[in-house]
């Protein structure tokens, strides 16, 4: 619905467009083509829109728009935030090697990978790769049996606990636990496939290292450091990395045709994270932060980040890398620090942003938007079935845009 009609046309958006925008939702919604919808979208200072459409469950209540989820990848934007705020503290540089933080990291070109690397998806490190070291580490030195592909979490969790056990590994105690600690311990050790700053290759490990970064530079475990830097500052009061158990109840469930369902609707899931997912948040809590992206680092005069780290942090410094056809999804490498650069890139998100625009997406269906040329922020959550390549989330990006005057 749109928020405030008359606000909406002092900003110079179209009301018949937003209003298309609603119906066009509830209909995907009650389709089934996204059970469970929520969205929210700003110009400027102003909030224009905000939704929430389908249930809160399969066959249960309607969905509210304060609805928590998992927002798995959009969790890099706020790990590259917090990597931005330590360097403004003097606590790090991107240029620092990865090696001064893990010296353990040895190998062919890996004296190379800076942090700077790690946030522009550009280290040399595979994520497939390092997947089959790591199991091939647990099968054939430590002969544990592997899962099933789609095995649940639980039966993944305790192969974890048991190589790390047989390692001697100490999980370090890290909120995290011992299934991300384990991986990202004997990852480490996985060879690069490309030299640093050749190619990009968007690496989930990359960000997890950063993670475990922030961590250990600001002696806070993320969720403490995110809280007090982050969250409780932007007023993002249903933000967290460990949910508390008091919200359990307001998480979105999804159905088994859904992506990722047995994990996301697991307890194990309300407590888990890594630099790479894990995040729990709204999409109002979302479109905040998008909201300070977008106001150079400052929101309701709660200053974040400083303009210069913004700007950095959503210049391109992929350009003149060669262009990556992602997962049939992407094809391009421009990348900032933690967001995806529109530039001339063909995505998933429609072909009407500008190209200074910025986004990240999550698997399981969650999306931050800012761009700056129009002044658009925009976020929202969508269960998408297992099938979908999120196409909705270019359609209603497209919708957006059609209401800009």
């Amino acid at each position: 619905m749109i928020i405030d009609q008359s606000q909406a046309r002092r900003v110079h958006v179209r009301e018949e467009r937003l209003a298309y925008l609603d119906r066009f939702l509830a209909k995907a919604a009650e389709d089934q083509i996204n059970p469970s919808i929520v969205v929210c979208a700003a110009r400027g200072n102003t909030e224009i829109f905000r939704g929430a459409y389908g249930v809160a469950a399969p066959g249960g209540p309607p969905l509210a728009e304060d609805m928590i989820a998992d927002v798995a990848s959009v969790t890099k934007t706020f790990v590259a935030a917090m990597i931005m705020i330590l360097q403004e503290d003097g606590q790090l540089l991107l240029w620092d090697r990865l090696r001064e933080y893990f010296p353990e990291f040895v190998g062919e070109n890996k004296h190379e990978v800076t942090l700077f690397h790690l946030l522009t998806h550009s280290s040399g490190m595979d994520d497939d790769d390092t997947e089959k070291y790591v199991k091939n580490i647990m099968k054939r030195l430590l002969r544990l049996p592997m899962p099933a592909d789609g095995a649940p979490e639980d039966q993944w969790n305790r192969v974890w606990n048991e190589a790390a056990a047989r390692l001697g590994y100490d999980a370090r105690q890290a909120p995290s636990g011992a299934q991300y600690g384990f991986f990202e311990a004997i990852g480490l050790g996985a060879p690069l496939k490309y030299r640093p700053g050749a190619r990009f290759d968007y690496s989930n490990m990359g960000y997890r290292l950063l993670a475990r970064i922030v961590e250990d530079v600001s002696g806070e475990n993320l969720d403490d450091f995110a809280r007090r830097r982050i969250f409780e500052p932007l007023g993002m009061k249903d933000s967290h990395f460990i949910l508390p158990r008091e919200k359990w109840s307001r998480v979105v469930k999804r159905a088994e045709s859904c992506r990722g369902s047995n994990w996301y609707n697991s307890d194990e899931n309300r407590a888990a994270f890594s630099g790479s997912s894990g995040l729990k948040t709204t999409a109002p809590d979302m479109l905040r932060f998008t909201r300070m992206i977008l106001g150079l680092g400052t929101l309701d005069g709660a200053r974040i980040l400083s303009p210069a780290s913004v700007r950095a942090m959503t210049a391109d410094y992929n350009a003149a890398l060669p262009r990556e056809f992602w997962k049939g999804r992407w094809l391009g490498a421009n990348w900032g620090f933690g967001w995806n650069i529109r530039a001339d890139k063909l995505d998933d998100l429609g072909v009407l942003r500008s190209p200074r625009a910025v986004d990240h997406c999550g698997y399981g269906g969650a999306r931050m938007l800012a761009d700056p040329e129009y002044g658009l922020a925009a976020a929202f959550y969508l269960v998408d079935q297992l099938e979908d390549d999120y196409i909705l989330h270019a359609k209603i990006t497209n919708i957006l845009y059609s209401a800009l005057d």
